[in-house]
């Protein structure tokens, strides 16, 4: 699966011109649910994080019924939640311009600051460690 995932990002970031059908097809297989959600997330919010600012997608651009909070997972993993919060931090994924996109990431790194530290230590302590710069950026605890 990773393989597609990975000529998927490659064709949407080379050709696609941002089109929103496109960018939400790109988006489906990272869906909470789905059994290869952490490895397709980290491709895309990880080796492609450069390119995130090319999804500029916002909820409505989601096919119906999928909302903002299938796309959070419970707990999320350590890279991911790392990867997210440098992607905010950092101003690749932006709220104006990315509103799908900080939403995912927000509702990720909102989820991993709520678990507990016993439950999940090392995500929870990367929100913790950025979480003044991430809130300078919107994302609100």
């Amino acid at each position: 699966m990773q393989p597609f995932f990975v000529q998927l990002l490659d064709d949407y970031f080379a050709s696609s011109y941002g089109d929103a059908l496109f960018a939400s097809v790109v988006l489906l297989p990272t869906l909470a649910s789905s059994s290869f959600s952490s490895s397709l997330s980290m491709c895309l919010w990880g080796d492609r994080a450069d390119d995130l600012a090319a999804l500029r997608l916002g909820e409505r651009d989601l096919p119906a019924p999928l909302s903002v909070s299938d796309f959070v997972s419970s707990p999320p993993g350590e890279d991911l939640v790392g990867a997210m919060a440098r992607a905010v931090a950092g101003g690749t994924v932006d709220a104006r311009r990315n509103p799908l996109l900080f939403d995912i990431a927000a509702g990720n790194l909102r989820r991993a600051a709520a678990v507990a530290a016993d439950d999940c230590p090392s995500a929870y302590s990367v929100v913790a460690r950025c979480k003044d710069v991430l809130a300078k950026k919107g994302v609100t605890f």
